[in-house]
């Protein structure tokens, strides 16, 4: 949806797919990603 509405450009497309990703995304708070994402890039060294 987001390509489709940037191709056409047609911002009200895009704006619901915005408003539809925020409402999927899970709450998360912001230290906890913090802590996931060191460990993610810890595991990776």
């Amino acid at each position: 949806m987001k390509e489709a509405g940037a191709t056409a450009g047609d911002y009200h497309r895009m704006q619901v797919w915005a408003g539809q990703s925020a409402v999927m995304a899970a709450e998360v708070p912001a230290g906890d990603l913090v802590k996931q994402i060191w460990k993610d890039a810890r595991a990776l060294l």
